[in-house]
């Protein structure tokens, strides 16, 4: 830069000196009015003319456009306008580095803060900032993610090393893997194996599809966030909505569950049972409703630990009970005897009956999926006309519905 500098002022020096000893010369030697002193004059004009051109154009291109660049980046620097730039195209040209390096730092601390304020506010919150390459099959996180790996096979080796719940393994492909649309926001809740916990926990996964410069999906930029206490809670409200006091699946309830089975399970054999507490009327009048309560709690709990978790058990009225045995391709009518005995059973050695010095005991109605009925409302017209029949025949005793006894 600065021999530059030099060579610049030694021609501009050179130029004068030349111009000088021209003038000087055609000065003297002008009242000669000799051809060759006019020659010499007209061709310092020319010079002198031509020196002012390429003064002009020199301006133009080089110096006014840097003083303009100079201009915008003091602008930028010192928003208040103040100057600090000294004149001369040289010294732009210097400040103006000076003023691009300081305009970097400056730029560069800013990400600097910005990055370390968007890492503290993803470590104080729930939420993990994800993105993933749809092409390289790549995932980066904003924080150590311990469920999920980087690498090649990311989808797929997910699902295989059971990081995914096997019963959401579809709805993580499809998020990652499944069809993509620039643009589209996508959300999905699943259960994901937490390291810390030993466990699955509820994760919700929302992200928004990035497209690349030919418009094709490229990315998925989104969110992981640990929505598993908020689950629970919520399923837990659910479940004590669906339960009476006894904590059983109440009428409604245990209804929409039936017919849920019914509808999803057609080619599995089912048994539906209603059980009805005999005279329960006598128990509220001799021994008083609080005796009564105690009764349909006390045989509530015993049916609920007497049947699988699979199994629905409800409370269908004052004195009754519903309960559906499913999931089984053949019921042998000696098993389905047995277990009607066992919930006689049940009535006979109930510890309220004992307390009080009071007999329990119970009718119950026995009807077959999907021999008796092809759904809820037939079979249980069937379930409750064969309540009927064990009634009739005395109580205290169960009866599978049959058409020929009812027609009776």
């Amino acid at each position: 830069m600065k021999k530059k500098r030099l060579t610049v002022h030694l021609l501009r020096c050179a130029e004068s000196l030349i111009l000088l000893i021209l003038i000087v010369y055609t000065t003297i030697h002008l009242r000669e009015g000799s051809t060759f002193v006019w020659i010499i004059w007209g061709l310092l004009l020319t010079l002198m003319g031509i020196g002012i051109l390429v003064g002009i154009l020199f301006y133009q291109w080089h110096i006014d456009p840097l003083k303009k660049l100079r201009n915008t980046f003091v602008h930028l620097v010192y928003p208040e306008g103040q100057e600090v730039v000294t004149e001369g195209a040289t010294a732009d040209l210097l400040e103006m580095g000076g003023l691009i390096q300081k305009e970097y730092e400056r730029v560069r601390n800013q990400l600097e803060f910005s990055e370390q304020r968007y890492r503290l506010m993803a470590k104080l919150s729930n939420d993990v900032i994800f993105e993933f390459d749809l092409k390289n099959d790549t995932i980066c996180d904003s924080n150590d993610w311990n469920i999920l790996a980087s690498g090649e096979q990311f989808v797929q080796g997910t699902i295989d090393r059971k990081v995914v719940h096997p019963d959401e393994a579809d709805l993580f492909y499809n998020f990652f893997r499944g069809p993509q649309c620039v643009g589209e926001l996508k959300e999905v809740q699943l259960r994901l194996y937490s390291r810390i916990c030993d466990a699955y926990e509820w994760t919700q996964l929302r992200g928004i599809v990035l497209g690349d410069r030919e418009g094709k999906p490229e990315k998925i930029l989104g969110r992981r966030l640990n929505i598993d206490k908020l689950k629970r809670e919520s399923e837990g409200l659910r479940e004590m909505a669906q339960r009476d006091s006894t904590g059983l699946y109440n009428k409604l309830t245990a209804e929409t569950r039936i017919r849920q089975v019914l509808a999803g399970e057609p080619e599995q054999s089912c048994v539906l049972l209603l059980i009805d507490i005999d005279h329960f009327k006598r128990v509220n009048d001799t021994l008083g409703h609080q005796v009564g309560d105690e009764v349909i709690q006390e045989i509530a709990q015993k049916l609920d630990d007497l049947f699988r978790k699979d199994d629905i058990i409800g409370r269908f009225g004052g004195d009754e009970y519903i309960v559906l045995l499913k999931g089984r391709p053949i019921f042998p009518r000696d098993g389905i005897c047995n277990c009607c005995n066992r919930i006689i059973n049940v009535f006979h050695n109930a510890e309220v009956g004992k307390k009080y010095g009071y007999p329990l005991s119970c009718s119950i109605g026995v009807a077959l999926y999907p021999e008796d009925g092809a759904n809820f409302e037939t079979l249980f017209q069937m379930v409750d006309q064969a309540l009927y029949t064990a009634k009739r025949l005395g109580r205290d005793r169960f009866a599978f519905y049959q058409e020929d006894a009812v027609n009776q």
